[in-house]
């Protein structure tokens, strides 16, 4: 991949990748939280761990109708929702995901809804929401600054967006190292802002941040628990059509020193 990707392209990668990332980390396709060195938490606790930080970051109240930017499938905006007792809306632009999603309505149906759609044209009126989160999704949209304004625009005022994904860091020339971009086009991503890059879009899409917390240390060890997954079960996946990486792409990811992973809150301010 040269171009960055169209949704189409971040729509056929997932139908492909969804379920050997699904398998290597316990359920979710997203990254793990670990405290430190010394925590031997498995990697469906940790992942589900990252998930309650996103939730506990929506300052949710019961009966809130929020909504799942790349809800990928299903697993965050089941326990979301069912944790805190509000209704949660996920979209997604794989057709694969969406399928998996919708059999986890029938544990909540009262709370739970999916649809295939873009981030770009949200299908939603002006503050139709209490709150939107976005884990590991915004960084495959090329166009974050009408994707973040989407997200503005069906949020009320007062809500809460929450934000975790890879992010880039510059070097002392002020560049995006060929590590970044080597991992970029490896991962789908159209490219890696830093925080500070995406703080200043989260404000301009009608937010005020609230807090950003860096964890990259904190996730690292996901890469390692991938590693092995896919060290046993590369051959069935292949097979399968999936793109694997291989053992010196996720060692890249886990030791660079060129991205990290933040946590990024906001309130959606009054008009």
């Amino acid at each position: 991949m040269t171009a960055e990707p169209t949704s189409a392209d971040v729509g056929a990668y997932y139908d492909r990748v969804s379920d050997m990332f699904a398998a290597a980390m316990g359920g979710n396709v997203h990254v793990g939280y670990w405290h430190d060195e010394s925590d031997d938490s498995s990697i469906e606790v940790a992942t589900d761990r990252l998930t309650d930080m996103v939730g506990e970051r929506l300052a949710l109240s019961q009966g809130q109708h929020v909504l799942d930017v790349g809800c990928g499938n299903g697993k965050p905006a089941h326990r979301i929702a069912t944790r805190n007792g509000v209704h949660v809306t996920g979209i997604t632009i794989s057709e694969h995901q969406l399928r998996q999603a919708l059999e986890r309505v029938k544990d909540a149906p009262d709370l739970l809804r999916f649809e295939l759609a873009d981030a770009l044209r949200l299908p939603f009126g002006d503050g139709s929401f209490d709150g939107v989160f976005a884990i590991e999704s915004l960084g495959h949209i090329a166009d974050k600054i009408t994707a973040l304004g989407e997200m503005g625009r069906i949020v009320r005022p007062g809500g809460r967006l929450v934000f975790a994904d890879l992010t880039g860091v510059l070097g002392e020339d002020g560049q995006a190292g060929k590590e970044t971009e080597a991992s970029a086009q490896m991962l789908m991503v159209a490219g890696l802002p830093t925080a500070d890059q995406y703080r200043e879009l989260i404000q301009a899409a009608g937010f005020d941040v609230l807090e950003v917390v860096d964890i990259g240390e904190n996730t690292r060890k996901t890469y390692d628990h991938v590693a092995d997954v896919l060290k046993a079960t590369a051959a069935d996946f292949k097979a399968e059509g999936q793109d694997v990486p291989d053992d010196a792409e996720l060692e890249e990811l886990s030791d660079s020193d060129e991205m990290t992973y933040v946590l990024i809150t906001a309130v959606r301010r009054a008009e």
